[in-house]
């Protein structure tokens, strides 16, 4: 089994350094370009292997994806030399790996296309809710069928779906709103959609960028049938969620002090940059100019010896709103982390949604921090950890599979009083392609990565 082994450095983190590509940003430029009968050029794609689900999906469909650089040119099926006969009655079959974004926002576009669908995914994506982005969908006159809640999902593809045009469809999920919106741009109705809570709004902003008809009221939004009929250019900013595990290493590792240029600075995204500054952390981000409707620019991180707790509860009208528990729901396990080298308690409540992840990462998150020797009190919605602790290493970390668990440990060994052990560390690729080398390197690359191949004891 590969593992890669986690030693404390022996200098401070300095330097510059680029974030990784957009992932969600990514998922939406496929997905919506799909739309297009033309060319749509995505200019530095995100490479993950979550991304990598969503452009294979397409490709199952016959578009074809053209890589060339750092430019993905996805261009519409080509025409048939005769006229198609029945639609597909046999299912085709298409495997999302572990991508639940790809699962959940390809159910819209397949909504909308003729034929019979079947998604699956690996074990993990195999026990995720789908109902969510199912159960709205048969509003608009969409055939899906979850099994239990979960995959397979079969879709009965419409080339003429209805459309919804009654009362808003409450939504809370950026992943449902983008699937909604998807099949609502195809259908002969279109779709209204209310947002009932704080959401990613990257597929709003990707909607204007491309000039579909769009628009936003009092967090309604109305999405009319559309088609897309140019040559399309979309740039990818940096991944923020990619880049925290960078500003949380510069945080925790003393005398350190990087920058990460080229970062998507939505706001919707900047949550757990609120949630480190509330805590104390030297932590300043500014936005430098913007890419295909998005913000960007870079983020400045020190070590911050005097960090102390919060209260992150949106259940408890009494506490102070720091940041947006829902908005930074992918860097809760790093914030725990943090939160053990912060001086008094950190809670962290309303993040029941950790439970359904890659992971339940509530659970993980907990037993990775008592794996290093740290002290955590796990909660039904989030956890509570008093610091400041010692965390000692010396240990195999078991991240249950999950990118994000297993890239928090990462950090978390630059910390550790003795060096840990990671198997199976090629999981971060979901996200972060190539974290390990980008961590190993960061600063003046005193960072010590070693790779090996050897059989880790349980």
């Amino acid at each position: 089994m590969e593992i890669i082994q986690i030693s404390r450095p022996d200098s401070p983190l300095r330097g510059q350094i680029s974030a990784p590509a957009d992932k969600s940003i990514t998922h939406r430029a496929l997905l919506f370009g799909a739309l297009n009968s033309r060319a749509t050029h995505i200019l530095n794609p995100s490479r993950s292997a979550d991304c990598l689900a969503t452009a294979n999906l397409l490709q199952s469909l016959g578009y074809r994806l053209l890589a060339e650089g750092n430019e993905l040119t996805l261009l519409p099926p080509e025409l048939p030399s005769e006229p198609p006969s029945t639609p597909r009655s046999e299912p085709l079959w298409i495997d999302c790996h572990n991508s639940g974004t790809t699962a959940r926002m390809s159910l819209g576009l397949l909504s909308a296309t003729s034929g019979v669908f079947r998604l699956t995914g690996d074990d993990s994506l195999r026990k995720r809710p789908m109902e969510r982005a199912a159960a709205p969908l048969r509003l608009l006159g969409a055939t899906v069928q979850t099994s239990n809640g979960t995959m397979p999902i079969t879709i009965h593809g419409n080339g003429e779906l209805k459309g919804y045009r009654g009362a808003p469809i409450p939504v809370a999920s950026a992943q449902v709103w983008t699937a909604l919106a998807l099949a609502g741009a195809r259908s002969q109705a279109g779709v209204i959609l209310r947002q009932t809570t704080p959401m990613r709004d990257h597929s709003a902003r990707m909607m204007q960028h491309l000039g579909l008809p769009l628009s936003i009221a009092n967090d309604v939004a109305t999405i009319q049938p559309a088609t897309l009929d140019a040559e399309i250019f979309i740039t990818i900013p940096g991944d923020l969620s990619g880049a925290a595990f960078l500003v949380a290493a510069a945080v925790l590792v003393p005398g350190s002090h990087l920058v990460i240029s080229n970062v998507g600075l939505n706001p919707t995204r900047i949550a757990f940059l609120q949630a480190l500054r509330g805590m104390g952390a030297q932590v300043q981000w500014a936005i430098e100019g913007e890419v295909s409707n998005e913000p960007c620019g870079s983020i400045t991180a020190e070590y911050s010896p005097k960090m102390h707790g919060i209260e992150l509860d949106p259940t408890n009208p009494n506490s102070p709103p720091i940041a947006s528990i829902a908005e930074m729901m992918d860097e809760l396990p790093l914030l725990a982390l943090v939160a053990a080298r912060a001086k008094g308690t950190t809670v962290v409540r309303g993040a029941a949604e950790l439970r359904v992840k890659e992971s339940d990462r509530i659970s993980q998150t907990a037993a990775v921090l008592r794996e290093l020797g740290g002290e955590i009190e796990e909660l039904e919605d989030g956890f509570r950890i008093t610091g400041v602790q010692e965390l000692e290493g010396g240990c195999n970390i078991d991240h249950a599979g999950d990118h994000r668990i297993c890239m928090m440990a990462g950090v978390a060994g630059l910390i550790t009083n003795q060096p840990i052990e990671i198997p199976n560390p090629s999981v971060a690729e979901v996200s972060f392609p190539r974290f390990w080398e980008v961590l190993a390197g960061v600063g003046e690359g005193n960072v010590e990565c070693r790779m090996s191949n050897r059989v880790v004891p349980k």
